[in-house]
């Protein structure tokens, strides 16, 4: 099948299955399934279980779990970057704005710098701790789509601010 034959929203469901793999072998547990599901019915039923693998858990297993997300979320940065078309800043940075726009997140601003984040879908689920936690997901997909670098979080909608503020750095 071509890829012109996807729709946006079958694109999304095939993000969020990913993620939700992802996300399941860093935290070492199973992945429910998402078949048959809608779009919106398989980002809801990611935000739900992410919250059931963070809940209760030890700041060194957060801590863990995070590292781990980083780094399965790097290695498919890293493919992601390397696709045709993703040979400058502008294209990369369009990219993590339609990736993330999949899973209801609306990102401002160009990367490499600072970006602002004034809606998540995640918000209201997330605890700080979790948001915190699930950043290593966002670290890992950036510095790996741009080949390296920091993602440094100031501020977060979990915590009460007006929006989330983070600034990626290259690797120098």
């Amino acid at each position: 099948m071509k890829l012109t034959n996807f729709t946006n929203d079958r694109l999304a469901v095939i993000e969020i299955r990913v993620l939700m793999r992802m996300t399941a072998s860093a935290m070492k547990v199973q992945a429910p399934s998402l078949r048959g599901l809608s779009r919106k019915s398989c980002l809801q039923e990611y935000q739900r279980y992410t919250v059931s693998c963070l809940e209760n858990r030890s700041g060194k297993e957060l801590s863990a779990m995070r590292k781990a997300m980083y780094n399965k979320a790097f290695t498919v940065g890293k493919i992601l970057g390397s696709l045709p078309g993703l040979s400058n800043d502008a294209a990369k940075t369009r990219l993590i704005k339609l990736l993330y726009r999949n899973i209801g997140i609306r990102i401002t601003g160009s990367l490499p710098g600072e970006i602002r984040i004034p809606r998540c879908s995640f918000s209201r689920f997330y605890t700080p701790q979790m948001c915190a936690v699930m950043s290593g997901m966002d670290a890992g997909i950036i510095c790996g789509i741009f080949g390296g670098g920091t993602l440094t979080f100031s501020e977060r909608l979990t915590e009460g601010c007006p929006v989330c503020r983070a600034v990626y750095k290259r690797k120098e």
